[in-house]
C-alpha cells in the first residue's frame, strides 16, 4: 500500500478560486464522472495540478489526497490506499516510463468498479510523452488539457483586489496584451502580482518625464503602464540608463547594499556601504563628519524612499532583485567578493536578536537564481558558508531543502546531495550535519528513500558529530509509523544489491540497527518482534552482513549488545532473538559455510556476559549457553561447552 497525504483545505480552495476553467473542461468533468478515472495529459505550465485539484472538489464530498511515491516507482491500480469517499491525486509528471498496459488498466471496468464501491475517484497526471507509451485502449478517459490564456489568468487574478473596470483598463492596453500574451502562466501570476502593486502606489511615486507628461490625457495611468512593463522586463533597460546618469561609486554601492538590505533602515544601509566598497576592492567613501552625501541624498539617489522607522522602500515592484540579478551579470568578476560580503551582512544580523530577515532575503535570491541558471554553484557557496554558524543552519536547510524539492534544478540537487554524502568526499563536519538535517525533514517527506540513503551514508561517516546527527535524523523518520514500512523496504534493496561493496550494502542497515527508542531499546528489533515478519529477512540478512565484515564496522558490538539485552527481556524475546543468531550465523548451504560470522559474535558474547553491570540482576546464563550450544553446532568439529573454541581477539578486533 502506498502512502498518502491529505491536502490541507485552504490550499484548495485558494488553487480552486484563482483556477481558469478551459473551454473543453466541461468534457474531462463528464469523463471523470463517468469512468471514476482520469488521466490529465499536459506539458509543464499547463497549470495541470490545479486541474486535477479543481476536478476533485467539482464532483463534491469528497477529501482531497495526493499519492506520495518516488519518481520512477511503478505504481499498479491496487497499490492505492483504500479510503471512502476520497479523491486521489497521483503525479506522474516527472516520470519516464510506465508499462505499456497502464491506460488500458485505468480504463478497465474493474477499476471503475473498485473506486466506485469505496466511492471514490481518480485524477492521474501525466506529460504527452509519458501518456504515448501507455495510451493503447485508455483513450476513454484520457483529456488534453489546453494551455491556459495568460490574459485570462491575470484576469482572474486580479478579479479580487480591483473593480471590473479596473482590470479591464490594464488589461485593454495594446502593450500590456502585445506581451503578456506571449508568457507562460506562472510568469502571468507574477504579472499580475505587479499590476496590483503599482496600483497601490501613491501618485508621488508615479511620473513621467516633463517633457512627456503633457503628452497623455492621463499621465498616472500612462506610468504605471510603463512600470509595469519595466518590471516584465527585470527592470534591466532602467538600470542600465540609470548607471550611465550614476558614476558615483557611493551611490551605486548604496543602490547594492539597499537591495540587499531592502526594509532595514536606511543608517544600517548607510553604514554596510563601506563594508561593501571595501569587500569589492571600490574606494574609501567619505563620511567623516559631514562630508559627502548623506541617506535623504542617497535615497534621492536610487530613486527610493524612507518609510516607516526610515527603512529603505523601493517603490518599484521586484525592483530590489532585478538590482541584484543586474551587479551579478554585470559585474561577474566580483561574484565572489559580492557574495562573500553578502553571507557576512547576514552573519552580522544572525549575531543579533533579530530576525534572520537578511538570511532569508539572500536565500530566496539565491534559489531564485539557481533556477533561472541552472548552476548550483552559488546555493552551494552559501550553503557551505552558513552551515558553520548555528544561528543560520535553519535558513541554510530550508533553502537547500526548497533547493531539492525544486521542480526545475531539484534533480540536480538530489544527485549532489548524494555526492556529498559518499565516504570519502572532503566537506566540512558542519555541512555534512546540514545535509543530515536537510535528509531528515521535508525532503524525506517526499523523497523517503533518496533521503535515507543519503542518511545512512553519513551515519557511516568517519567524523562522529555527522554520524550520530544522521541517525537522530533516521531515528527521527522511524518514529513516523507511515515510514518505517518504506524503511525497511529499503534496506532490504539495498542489502540485495550486489554490484556494490559490502560496507555501502549494509550502510542503511547499520544504521537501523542502532536505532533505539525512549527506553534505550532497539527500535528495529522490537519491530520485527512484533509480528513484521518481512523484516526478519532483513535483520537476518543484515547481522550476517555485518558479523562477517573484516574489518568489523564500527560500533557494531555495541549495536549487538544492545540486541542481547532486549533479548532477554522476555520469553518470546528469547525465543526470537535465538532464532535470529541462528539464521544469521548458520551456514548458507551444506556445501557453504562461513564461519567468520560465528566467530565474531562468540567474541561479542563473551564480552557481554564479562561487561554485565552489577547490580543490574542476574546475568541470563541460560540464554548465553543455550547461545553458546547452538553457535557450536555448525562447528565442522564439534566442542562441548566447557571447551569453547578460543577467541583470536587480534583478528576480529575490538569494535569500540
Amino acid at each position: 500500500m502506498l502512502r498518502e497525504h491529505l491536502l490541507p483545505v485552504d490550499y484548495i480552495r485558494d488553487r480552486v478560486d484563482s483556477y481558469i476553467r478551459p473551454y473543453d473542461f466541461d468534457e474531462a468533468e463528464a469523463k471523470l464522472q463517468a469512468h471514476r478515472v482520469l488521466v490529465l495529459i499536459a506539458a509543464p505550465d499547463h497549470g495541470r495540478h490545479d486541474a486535477a485539484l479543481t476536478l476533485l472538489n467539482n464532483v463534491g464530498g469528497l477529501t482531497l489526497r495526493e499519492v506520495e511515491r518516488e519518481v520512477g516507482d511503478t505504481v499498479s491500480f491496487d497499490a492505492i490506499p483504500h479510503e471512502q469517499n476520497s479523491g486521489w491525486i497521483l503525479d506522474l509528471r516527472e516520470d519516464q516510463q510506465v508499462p505499456e498496459s497502464y491506460g488500458r488498466t485505468l480504463s478497465s471496468p474493474s477499476a471503475a468498479q473498485k473506486l466506485e464501491s469505496y466511492s471514490s475517484y481518480l485524477v492521474v497526471i501525466m506529460p504527452p510523452t509519458l501518456w504515448d507509451q501507455c495510451s493503447i485502449g485508455g483513450s476513454p478517459i484520457a483529456y488534453y488539457l489546453p494551455k491556459p490564456d495568460p490574459i485570462d489568468i491575470v484576469r482572474k487574478q486580479l478579479a479580487s483586489s480591483m473593480t471590473h473596470d479596473r482590470s479591464t483598463a490594464w488589461l485593454s492596453d495594446a502593450r500590456i496584451k502585445r506581451q503578456l500574451s506571449r508568457e507562460s502562466p506562472a510568469r502571468a501570476v507574477k504579472w499580475a502580482n505587479n499590476i496590483r502593486e503599482v496600483e497601490l502606489l501613491p501618485e508621488e511615486a508615479l511620473s513621467l518625464p516633463k517633457e512627456e507628461s503633457g503628452a497623455f490625457s492621463d499621465p498616472v495611468y500612462e506610468a504605471k503602464i510603463r512600470m509595469v512593463l519595466a518590471a516584465a522586463g527585470n527592470w534591466q533597460s532602467e538600470l542600465t540608463d540609470w548607471y550611465e546618469k550614476h558614476q558615483s561609486c557611493q551611490e551605486r554601492d548604496f543602490l547594492l547594499a539597499a537591495a540587499v538590505l531592502e526594509q532595514k533602515p536606511a543608517g544600517d544601509v548607510f553604514t554596510a556601504v563601506a563594508t561593501l566598497s571595501t569587500a569589492i576592492n571600490g574606494p574609501v567613501h567619505e563620511a567623516s563628519g559631514q562630508q559627502g552625501p548623506g541617506i535623504f541624498q542617497l535615497v534621492k539617489a536610487i530613486d527610493a524612499g524612507l518609510g516607516e522607522s526610515s527603512r529603505i522602500q523601493f517603490r518599484r515592484p521586484g525592483y530590489g532583485d532585478a538590482v541584484l540579478d543586474y551587479f551579478w551579470v554585470d559585474r561577474q568578476h566580483l561574484q565572489a567578493k559580492f557574495l562573500d560580503w553578502m553571507c557576512q551582512q547576514a552573519l552580522v544580523e544572525a549575531s543579533s536578536s533579530a530576525d534572520p530577515m537578511i538570511a532569508s532575503r539572500v536565500a530566496t535570491y539565491v534559489l531564485r537564481w539557481t533556477k533561472r541558471t541552472r548552476s548550483l554553484e552559488f546555493l552551494v557557496q552559501v550553503s557551505t558558508s552558513w552551515a558553520e554558524h548555528e544561528t543560520l543552519t535553519e535558513v541554510a536547510a530550508e533553502l537547500l531543502t526548497a533547493a531539492a524539492l525544486d521542480g526545475t534544478v531539484g534533480k540536480l540537487v538530489r544527485d549532489r546531495l548524494l555526492d556529498w554524502t559518499k565516504p570519502g568526499r572532503q566537506h566540512s563536519p558542519a555541512f555534512l550535519r546540514l545535509i543530515a538535517t536537510v535528509c531528515g525533514g521535508n525532503f524525506a517527506r517526499v523523497h523517503p528513500k533518496l533521503a535515507l540513503l543519503r542518511l545512512s551514508n553519513l551515519t557511516q561517516n568517519d567524523d562522529r558529530a555527522v554520524a550520530e546527527a544522521a541517525q537522530a535524523e533516521l531515528t527521527n523518520l522511524w518514529q513516523q509509523p507511515e515510514l518505517r514500512k518504506e524503511i525497511v523496504a529499503q534496506a532490504r534493496v539495498r542489502l540485495s544489491t550486489q554490484d556494490q561493496s559490502r560496507g555501502s550494502r549494509v550502510a542503511m542497515f547499520t544504521a537501523l540497527a542502532a536505532l533505539r527508542n525512549d527506553k534505550g531499546l532497539p527500535s528495529l528489533f522490537l519491530y520485527a518482534l512484533d509480528g513484521n515478519s518481512q523484516t526478519f529477512e532483513l535483520i537476518s540478512t543484515g547481522w550476517r552482513e555485518l558479523l562477517q565484515t573484516r574489518p568489523p564496522i564500527q560500533d557494531v558490538e555495541r549495536t549487538m549488545c544492545r540486541w542481547l539485552d532486549a533479548g532477554t527481556e522476555s520469553s518470546s524475546a528469547r525465543e526470537f532473538l535465538s532464532r535470529l543468531l541462528d539464521t544469521a550465523t548458520g551456514p548458507l548451504t551444506d556445501e557453504h559455510d562461513d564461519a567468520r560470522a560465528r566467530i565474531t559474535l562468540i567474541a561479542i558474547l563473551h564480552r557481554w556476559k564479562d561487561g554485565w553491570p552489577e547490580g543490574r540482576g542476574d546475568f541470563p546464563a541460560g540464554f548465553f549457553e543455550q547461545t553458546m550450544r547452538q553457535l557450536l553446532v555448525h562447528d565442522t568439529f564439534r566442542r562441548p561447552l566447557d571447551t569453547l573454541p578460543p577467541v583470536n581477539m587480534s583478528e576480529i578486533g575490538r569494535a569500540c
